[in-house]
């Protein structure tokens, strides 16, 4: 799944995109809400589930690696960061086997090549 997600930042998504609109879509309370509680929750599982300083390596240079990609394909540093955000909740909830409807949407807009902003 991971590898699937980094393979559809290519530089067709970000041909014609406005960064700045999709990073006030992603700033609003909407969007900025639900992504802040899941990231809430998923930093409360991993005090109780087994999340190992190796795994916690791991994620760290995978967002690096995708914030790498991002900036090179997009040349803005602030979408960048908040995609590798993005990917850094997504390989959390993975290695902790959480899931939910919210965080589905967001996976399935990479997985289309969208930014995920907004309402999903």
């Amino acid at each position: 799944m991971l590898c699937e997600l980094y393979e559809k930042l290519t530089k067709e998504m970000f041909d014609s995109i406005n960064c700045d609109s999709i990073l006030d879509l992603r700033d609003c309370e909407l969007f900025d809400s639900k992504w802040i509680n899941l990231y809430n929750y998923i930093e409360q599982m991993k005090l109780k589930k087994e999340y190992s300083e190796t795994t916690r390596y791991s994620c760290e240079e995978y967002r690096r690696k995708v914030f790498l990609q991002v900036y090179d394909l997009s040349h803005n540093s602030d979408l960048a960061a908040y995609i590798s955000d993005d990917f850094g909740l997504i390989f959390d909830s993975l290695q902790l086997g959480i899931t939910t409807p919210w965080l589905d949407k967001l996976i399935q807009l990479y997985l289309i090549s969208k930014i995920p902003c907004g309402s999903l």
